[in-house]
């Protein structure tokens, strides 16, 4: 005896689709299937499907239409509303068709999420702005948005947001045509919003620049004992000041200075007179800038030097100048003889063998730069070493000499002229005395007359 389960209510087909949206030269698979509440309807190999796109009274599609792919399957590749309805035995039992599903073309415009401002860094209390472009072609578009965040943004083109915490996720949009709602372009892809970097409104100040604003060929100067750039932190220097004032101070200016960037020799030394004695224990800061100052507004040249533990270069606290010689070299704390040191210019290898110094034998401005040497895989600070070009007589010995020989052009025809003068008014007077005496002494005359011959031009 077989036993069949009846049931007054037709069963209606469902319809699914692997995508609702119809990429530009594709598809999009729809399923049909019908689940009836009894257990014997539901072999689907007993069910045939029929296909409709439109409204119901339509014509069942066909292999022209689409891709039948097996039972309850189809492959379609035009946009439209699509319906199924299920049918099996005969005389042929249909369900009730299924609910409809609008399949929309994906139009071959591109949606990109932009953020503006273009900042690499967004700090908390800033307003940015979430913007949805769609690239190319139509400009009537409506908006639709996609987020992971805990705030959905309106469908609009832009999203301003306050850069808190809450507002952190992806982000996605895509754009759909007023013309033609069914219509609309892919999901962007996903804009990734970080949590803000602190809470801070404002950024700290920046780090202050020394710009030196002395006079360079002021008669004032500081020397440094020992008289090189580097020293060791253990070392004893003094700072000197010489020049016409009695009173001196010292200065220095470093970018890690405590408790103030600029300080007197009295926080970190100890001043003698016009030299200031480095307190070994709390002095030592890297590339600091000393100089003198009087209390008459006198400025010495400044001079940079730093220290370090174990291992330092040897180089001129001051300028070379251009054509001198000058020698580098290199030394260790915990060694006195040292092998086998290498020398970097500008980070560049330079020199090294069993020398342990580097000799330039005429200093130009190409030698110029940051030198530092290593010993043992150690390294010391670099070091700048500056070149200054030397002072030349010649442009002067130059000057002298083009405006003394101007002076002898124009004044010696003026001699010239004022002795000829001179001369021709003696010659006329002579001539006068010789007529006067003709009468009375012929020898004096003749003696006149030879006078005047040997005088006349």
């Amino acid at each position: 005896m077989i036993n069949a389960a009846s049931s007054t209510h037709r069963p209606k087909a469902n319809l699914s689709a692997d995508n609702g949206a119809l990429p530009a030269r594709g598809s999009v698979t729809l399923i049909c299937s019908v689940n009836p509440s009894s257990s014997s309807l539901s072999s689907s190999s007993s069910w045939k499907y029929f296909w409709y796109r439109g409204d119901k009274t339509s014509e069942p599609l066909t292999s022209q239409d689409a891709v039948f792919l097996s039972t309850g399957q189809i492959r379609v590749s035009q946009e439209g509303v699509y319906r199924c309805i299920g049918g099996r035995g005969s005389p042929v039992y249909y369900t009730e068709y299924s609910d409809s599903i609008n399949i929309h073309k994906i139009v071959t415009n591109r949606a990109v999420v932009i953020l503006q401002p273009n900042w690499p860094e967004i700090y908390s209390g800033e307003t940015i702005t979430l913007r949805c472009e769609i690239q190319g072609g139509d400009t009537e578009w409506e908006y639709e948005w996609m987020t992971t965040s805990s705030y959905k943004p309106p469908n609009l083109n832009e999203y301003r947001i306050r850069s808190v915490p809450s507002y952190r996720g992806d982000y996605w949009c895509k754009g759909r045509l007023k013309r033609a709602q069914q219509n609309s372009t892919e999901w962007s892809i996903s804009f990734t919003f970080t949590a803000p970097y602190n809470n801070r409104f404002h950024t700290h100040y920046s780090e202050p620049k020394f710009v030196w604003s002395g006079d360079v060929h002021s008669l004032a100067s500081l020397t440094v004992s020992p008289d090189r750039v580097q020293h060791f932190t253990s070392d004893s220097v003094s700072l000197s000041c010489e020049g016409s004032s009695t009173k001196w101070r010292v200065k220095r200016f470093s970018v890690n200075g405590y408790p103030s960037y600029l300080s007197h020799c009295s926080h970190w030394g100890t001043m003698a007179g016009s030299t200031c004695y480095l307190d070994r224990q709390y002095s030592w800061l890297s590339n600091t800038v000393y100089w003198c100052e009087s209390g008459s507004g006198e400025f010495s040249n400044a001079v940079n030097i730093t220290a370090n533990f174990h291992i330092i270069l040897v180089s001129p606290v001051h300028p070379v100048t251009e054509g001198e010689s000058v020698t580098l070299g290199c030394r260790c704390w915990t060694e006195k003889i040292l092998s086998n040191v290498t020398f970097y210019k500008n980070d560049k290898l330079i020199q090294y063998d069993t020398r342990v110094d580097v000799k330039i034998s005429a200093v130009s401005k190409s030698d110029e730069g940051f030198y530092r040497c290593e010993y043992s895989g150690h390294l010391s600070p670099q070091s700048w070493m500056s070149v200054k070009s030397s002072s030349s007589p010649f442009p002067v010995l130059l000057v002298a000499g083009l405006v003394s020989g101007i002076l002898v052009i124009v004044l010696l025809p003026l001699l010239l002229l004022c002795w000829y003068t001179k001369a021709k008014g003696m010659m006329r007077d002579d001539a006068a005395v010789g007529s006067d005496y003709s009468n009375v002494n012929p020898d004096s005359t003749a003696a006149s007359r030879g006078f005047i011959i040997q005088y006349l031009p």
